[in-house]
């Protein structure tokens, strides 16, 4: 590591990343062209075998991690963790990038406010064809910029996890080290305990005025698990994390949260496996539902999981092409709206794309 970087008052971007090495790139020149440039970058490379390494060589401030074999996501996001030697962090997706002034705004908080975990917020969704999406195009609700002290930050998170998007999030790199780091033990939920546990705990500061995480939705992104038991795995460890933090009415609201959640995992799980044709594991499902909700449209679905196997096949294709008919129509009537600054955000991502010089324009 190059020792000149081994200072305080900077921020380390920790980018895990495998086989995507163009995408890379714009995820590094997006930390590159930062209004304020304390910062470092610190590539973990999950044994991609490709043309990585020449990403690395792009500025001197990068630091390249290899692993010698491919290990898990968690795995690969502690690793760069394990590395950091500065006081924030921030973790970047490597088909993901920033927004120019987030590092500038950051630190404007961090003096104001030095108490809190974590300083970051929101963003926007695009696509490869340069289409941008706000949060609350996306359907979630966007928190209330400003100060939140423990844990309503926490109750803010839950009620738009992409309003406070992880990758968006500078942290205290102290604090992510007394809560012990990432928890290699989740499959789906690494960005969710860390951002929940933080903000349960310490007080924090939510920028949501404005973009600050440009995440890129594409067919080759990481899709998450399809399976369920990984999803209740994830859910028992993060309601362990996160209800010892509490107590009183905050304690019951959160209890009221994962029990939706539970619901959540196996309504999903029980779409899945109908649609796959595993009807016993889809009835198992429909079970725990029902005993939980008991509603007459989860005891019809149980009982229809009971059926004859020939009779559940048939009823589902009929439903399914219901559903796709029904979906057909909404399609239609449905009139696309972007994001107001679209056309700024798309020449900012072609510059990213096209990066070569030390400096950019800035998006006031």
């Amino acid at each position: 590591m190059d020792t000149s970087f081994n200072i305080t008052g900077m921020i380390t971007v920790v980018i895990p990343t495998y086989r995507r090495p163009k995408l890379l790139r714009r995820a590094v020149a997006s930390v590159l062209l930062q209004s304020n440039p304390a910062f470092k970058i610190i590539i973990v490379d999950n044994a991609s075998g490709d043309d990585t390494p020449y990403v690395a060589q792009m500025d001197r401030r990068i630091q390249l991690l290899s692993q010698k074999k491919h290990v898990g996501i968690a795995h690969n996001f502690q690793s760069g963790l394990d590395a950091v030697d500065t006081d924030y962090t921030l973790f970047l997706p490597d088909d993901d990038c920033i927004g120019p002034n987030l590092f500038k705004r950051a630190f404007e908080i961090f003096e104001k406010y030095p108490e809190i975990a974590f300083c970051g917020g929101g963003g926007l969704v695009f696509d490869e064809q340069y289409r941008f999406k706000g949060i609350e195009q996306q359907g979630q609700k966007i928190p209330k910029e400003g100060y939140y002290r423990a844990p309503q930050g926490y109750f803010a998170y839950l009620e738009s996890t992409f309003g406070i998007a992880f990758p968006s999030l500078v942290f205290k790199t102290a604090v992510l080290r007394e809560l012990g780091g990432v928890n290699v033990g989740l499959v789906n939920g690494i960005d969710e305990e860390l951002v929940s546990k933080c903000a349960a705990k310490y007080p924090v500061y939510l920028l949501t005025n404005e973009p600050y995480y440009l995440a890129y939705h594409h067919p080759g992104q990481l899709t998450r698990s399809t399976d369920s038991l990984a999803y209740e795995n994830d859910f028992r460890i993060l309601k362990e994390a996160i209800l010892p933090l509490l107590s009183g009415e905050d304690r019951r609201k959160a209890s009221e949260f994962f029990e939706e959640r539970l619901l959540s995992i196996w309504k999903r799980a029980f779409a899945f496996f109908e649609e796959q044709g595993e009807y016993l594991k889809a009835k198992d499902y429909a079970e725990k539902i029902w005993q939980k909700e008991r509603s007459s449209k989860w005891r019809k679905r149980r009982n229809k999981m009971s059926l004859p196997i020939p009779l559940i096949s048939l009823l589902t294709l009929l439903k399914n092409m219901e559903r796709k008919i029904r979906k057909r129509e909404i399609k239609v009537a449905k009139i696309e709206q972007f994001h107001q600054d679209s056309q700024l955000w798309k020449e900012y991502i072609h510059k990213l794309e096209n990066y070569h010089a030390p400096t950019i324009e800035t998006i006031s």
